[in-house]
């Protein structure tokens, strides 16, 4: 099936260019592989297009940034949250 895009091309560049800007460019993509994914066509919507995923399925980009910074700051938060508990047994 060839690729048709949400709107037009146009619409469908400057939602991307705002991803981009948003998120970078390892969020977009890994956004745009979960919802690919999880897509199953259906007559109604045989296709699936980029300013679909941007327009309806915005959860995507936000789990993919989560997935992303995860481990940067995984190992941080955890420190800090035993400092935390500590500190809040020690109060208690």
């Amino acid at each position: 099936m060839p690729y048709e895009p949400f709107r037009n091309y146009g619409a469908e560049s400057r939602m991307m260019k705002q991803a981009l800007h948003k998120y970078g460019a390892e969020v977009v993509a890994l956004a745009y592989d979960f919802e690919l994914k999880q897509y199953r066509p259906s007559p109604q919507y045989p296709g699936f297009s980029f300013g679909f995923a941007w327009s309806w399925r915005k959860n995507a980009f936000s789990r993919a940034y989560l997935a992303v910074s995860k481990p940067a700051s995984g190992d941080e938060s955890d420190e800090g949250s035993e400092t935390t508990t500590e500190s809040q047994v020690d109060w208690l």
